[in-house]
């Protein structure tokens, strides 16, 4: 991420005028929070990996099998840096696959209209951005009467 631009995210993290952190959805800051630092460890850590430049492109699926990958810890997988477009495992295979994301949409539009309301559960964590959060639960919401959690909302819409 870069000395400069670490400094800068860590800066405005927690802040009013800032962002909440990714690791920890930490409440909005009131006027008694310091201004110098409003993150603990955790905070830093998910900054560093979620502020990356760096992406996997195709050519690192194809060069680590599935059982690379799951050698790979947290930190490492963190640093290898962000997936940047849809992959996908078939039934079987050893490597992840690049797809369109007009594939990914059809397979999971296939995978989700097989389910029953019993069958599928949508998850998102602190970690996940608000707009991640906002589009898991407009899908949650239009395969209703399946119950969408997330770590700021859970809802149940009739279908539309």
């Amino acid at each position: 991420m870069g000395i400069a631009r670490g400094l800068k995210a860590l800066a405005d993290i927690n802040q009013k005028d800032g962002y909440d952190c990714p690791g920890c959805a930490w409440p909005d800051p009131d006027d008694e929070r310091s201004a110098i630092a409003e993150y603990c460890e955790n905070g830093a850590k998910a900054i560093a990996e979620e502020a990356t430049t760096k992406k996997l492109n195709p050519i690192f699926f194809e060069s680590n099998s599935l059982a690379d990958l799951a050698h790979l810890t947290d930190y490492e997988i963190g640093k290898k840096g962000r997936v940047a477009q849809p992959m996908y495992l078939s039934k079987g295979a050893t490597h992840y696959k690049a797809i369109t994301w007009s594939e990914a949409f059809t397979i999971m539009v296939k995978e989700l209209n097989a389910c029953t309301p019993d069958e599928a559960v949508f998850y998102t964590s602190g970690r996940t951005s608000n707009e991640a959060a906002f589009y898991t639960n407009c899908l949650c919401g239009s395969m209703a009467p399946i119950t969408c959690q997330t770590a700021a909302i859970c809802v149940m819409k009739a279908v539309v």
